[in-house]
C-alpha cells in the first residue's frame, strides 16, 4: 500500500519552539476526533496566515490553544476554523510522522516552555554580551587580561 501524498505546508515562529523552528508540517483531518494536547493549525486573522498551537480546551462549538512556550491561553476560536491536525513534521529531506501520545506531547511541550523562558533572558544576556564587547578595546588580546601575558 502506497501512502497518500500530503501537502506540506511551511512554518517558523517561536511559540512552538522548538518544533516550529523553520520546518514544514503535513495535517491530518480532525473531524471529532480532537484531544486536549493535540496540535492543530487554524486559520490566523491575517489572509495567508495559519497558526499552529496546542489544544488546551475544547468543546462542541469552540477551542482554546496555546503555543508551546506561551504563558497565556489564545482567545476561543469556533472549531470550524479547524484546518487540521499535525500529522508529520520534515526537515528538510526527512519527513516524520507525529506521534499523538501523550508521554511525547508532555515532554516536547515542557521543553517549550524551558525554552520560552530561557530565550529572554539569553537574548538580553547576548545583547549586553555584544555592548560590551564593543566598549573593549580591540587592541586588547583576551590572554592580556589580569596581567597574564601570551
Amino acid at each position: 500500500m502506497n501512502p497518500q501524498p500530503r501537502d506540506w505546508f511551511a512554518i517558523s515562529g517561536v511559540s512552538m519552539w522548538p518544533l516550529a523552528s523553520p520546518l514544514k508540517v503535513a495535517l491530518d483531518p480532525v473531524g471529532d476526533d480532537l484531544h486536549i494536547g493535540d496540535i492543530v493549525a487554524i486559520v490566523a486573522d491575517r489572509p495567508g496566515f495559519g497558526l499552529l498551537h496546542r489544544v488546551e480546551y475544547y468543546d462542541a462549538d469552540r477551542v482554546i490553544l496555546r503555543g508551546d512556550t506561551q504563558d497565556r491561553a489564545d482567545c476561543a476560536v469556533a472549531r470550524t476554523a479547524i484546518l487540521g491536525r499535525l500529522a508529520a513534521v520534515k526537515w528538510g529531506r526527512f519527513s516524520v510522522p507525529w506521534p499523538r501520545g501523550a508521554p511525547f506531547a508532555a515532554a516536547v511541550r515542557c521543553l517549550g516552555i524551558g525554552w520560552g523562558r530561557v530565550a529572554p533572558r539569553l537574548r538580553i544576556c547576548l545583547r549586553t554580551l555584544g555592548q560590551s564587547r564593543a566598549n573593549v578595546d580591540t587592541r586588547c588580546r583576551w590572554g592580556t587580561f589580569g596581567g597574564g601575558s601570551h
